[in-house]
């Protein structure tokens, strides 16, 4: 489902990386998982980036701000393959993530997307 005809209420969500992976150009294919979690982003990014000495970062941003064509909602694929399939609202609800599939630029330069740089 294309994000601009999924959402028009506000709704934060988070992205757990590290700060030299968000700043890799990404292909107009790239699945960006994300949570409404953001201590789930923040464990994510300390523990799988942190290990690899780089910076752990969380990326903010509101789902109604990226509401970019090309950019498809898709449930959590990790979820998908254990419980069987969902739309991304159930897999939102039942996990508090989802995944957004496309143009992951299009977030990257949106004006109010946030870059939190946490501490190690």
């Amino acid at each position: 489902m294309k994000l601009n005809e999924a959402f028009t209420k506000s709704l934060l969500v988070y992205h757990g990386t590290s700060f030299e992976k968000w700043q890799e150009e990404q292909g107009e294919k790239t699945t960006l998982y994300v949570t409404v979690n953001e201590e789930a982003a923040q464990k994510y990014a300390h523990e799988w980036f942190d290990s690899n000495g780089e910076i752990p970062v969380v990326i903010v941003f509101d789902l109604k701000d990226v509401l970019n064509d090309g950019l498809v909602l898709e449930p959590n694929w990790e979820t998908v393959d254990r419980m069987g399939d969902m739309t991304w609202e159930e897999s939102l609800a039942l996990t508090g993530t989802c995944c957004i599939t496309g143009d992951i630029n299009k977030i990257k330069n949106a004006e109010k997307t946030k870059i939190i740089r946490l501490g190690k």
